[in-house]
């Protein structure tokens, strides 16, 4: 395979793609979003997120969320192990205080899956 170094301004045409950027049936997708769990007095509260596009197979998924600086309230956030996971058209964000009021909170989390 040939390679070619790119420099600030470069255009980028259809043969430079052709001759230069590597084939794969195998390439990595990459899907990213935000999802918003409420929990209302509860100290667990989970939400579906359907991926746009479905992958060929379970992707890798990382989820990550805010502290909530308006109450003191923090929570965590991750991919719910209970359902089975991610699956190859979405998975289940859990959210879970860790301390402070379990009011009703809404976690805003954002998610990136990564497969193929």
């Amino acid at each position: 395979m040939a390679f070619k170094t790119w420099a600030s301004g470069d255009v980028l045409t259809a043969s430079d793609l052709n001759t230069f950027v590597a084939k794969s049936p195998s390439l990595m997708k990459i899907q990213a979003g935000t999802v918003s769990v409420t929990m209302t007095s509860v100290v667990t509260a989970t939400s579906a997120v359907t991926f746009p596009v479905a992958f060929s197979g379970a992707p890798v998924v990382i989820v990550g969320t805010q502290y909530n600086t308006s109450g003191g309230t923090q929570f965590v956030a991750g991919v719910d192990s209970t359902t089975g996971g991610p699956t190859t058209t979405g998975f289940t964000v859990r959210t879970t205080f860790v301390s402070g009021s379990s009011n009703t909170v809404t976690a805003k989390c954002w998610w990136v899956a990564i497969g193929t």
